[in-house]
């Protein structure tokens, strides 16, 4: 996963994490990375949730991890099991991530057959390194991140 200022949005689909103070709040999936968040900012400019010149009132980061195959089917695997990544870990209390769309009873009783490796989707993040650890998967280096300027 890359963090990329929100001037240099990659296009593409894939899956991505919300973090607000270093905690994830919401998993996503999006078939166009850069026309999805460029429409919610506009939309939080519209409703007054931004400051002079763009800013949000409190700052927060988002993750991207582009997938290929770009499909639905792939990208609802991978947001599912990021989710489940995430609270099985520890990282996040069961209910804690805001989706709407989501069933936390679904995430919860899954046996994780037919789930995509998150290899490569965890962020070098702090809680990235510790959901990665606690699924027995190698965690994601810092060194490895190409983030934006």
């Amino acid at each position: 996963m890359e963090r990329y200022p929100f001037t240099q949005l990659p296009a593409g689909g894939g899956v991505y994490v919300v973090e607000e103070d270093g905690h994830p709040l919401h998993v996503g999936e999006t078939d166009n990375f850069q026309t999805h968040w460029r429409q919610r900012l506009t939309a939080l400019y519209e409703l007054g949730f931004t400051r002079r010149g763009g800013r949000l009132s409190k700052p927060i980061t988002v993750w991207f991890g582009p997938l290929m195959p770009n499909s639905p089917a792939a990208r609802a695997r991978a947001k599912r099991a990021l989710r489940r990544a995430l609270t099985r870990s520890g990282v996040v209390p069961a209910g804690r991530l805001r989706d709407t769309g989501a069933d936390p009873e679904a995430i919860e009783e899954s046996d994780g057959r037919g789930l995509p490796s998150l290899q490569g989707l965890l962020p070098p993040s702090d809680w990235g390194v510790q959901a990665a650890r606690a699924l027995g998967l190698a965690p994601p280096r810092r060194s490895d991140a190409r983030f934006g300027t």
